[in-house]
């Protein structure tokens, strides 16, 4: 059962799910497979929400996930260069090697999250025919 609310939407967001019934996926494969690891489903399987709202409708995302990659970038940063006491370009080093690693989640978290944001929650959405 989804939960509604900013706990529900935050489940669904970082748990990749249809934003309208929160009970299908957005993407076909998950994160740690890599193959075809951009390809998201054009509707969902059970509500049968239109994932391809317009043309260029994710572009935004691109926003979602430079904000979210600096956040990462300057927490991690910080941590890194003053608990464990290293110099600039070796914190910068693992930095970057910690980014490459996650983003592709980022990736999915920011289409996740756009497309949250314009689609509402309908908890009774029906399963489709």
């Amino acid at each position: 059962m989804a939960k509604p609310g900013v706990i529900g939407f935050l489940i669904s967001t970082f748990g990749l799910s249809c934003p309208r019934c929160r009970k299908a996926d957005l993407f076909y494969y998950p994160v740690l497979r890599f193959k075809k690891l951009y390809k998201m489903k054009s509707e969902c399987d059970y509500c049968g929400q239109d994932f391809e709202i317009e043309p260029g409708f994710y572009y935004g995302s691109m926003f979602i996930s430079y904000i979210i990659s600096s956040f990462f970038m300057l927490i991690s940063f910080g941590i890194i260069k003053f608990a464990f006491k290293l110099d600039v370009w070796t914190t910068f080093g693992i930095v970057m090697a910690l980014l490459v690693l996650v983003y592709f989640y980022v990736f999915r978290i920011s289409r996740s999250l756009w497309i949250h944001f314009f689609v509402k929650y309908n908890p009774k959405a029906v399963k489709k025919q």
